[in-house]
């Protein structure tokens, strides 16, 4: 149980390194659709995942918070 503990502690800062932000997503149009069409294909909500569909929403014109749309 210690170990499992040390490996999930150990990985978690790594999965959260590389998340983009929402204004990097905005002005790589190209990267973004690649990334947006892994998150959809894989249905990825980490963090990344989260900023590459804000930008979409937001570059759209589509009303959304933390990269998921709002509805009415």
């Amino acid at each position: 149980m210690k170990k499992t503990f040390a490996l999930v502690v150990l990985l978690m800062p790594v999965g959260c390194s590389d998340a983009k932000s929402v204004g990097y997503y905005k002005a790589h149009a190209a990267e973004r659709g690649r990334r947006l069409d892994a998150c959809v294909a894989y249905a990825d909500f980490s963090r990344d995942c989260r900023n590459v569909r804000q930008s979409e929403f937001d570059l759209n014109g589509t009303p959304a918070h933390d990269g998921v749309a709002i509805t009415k």
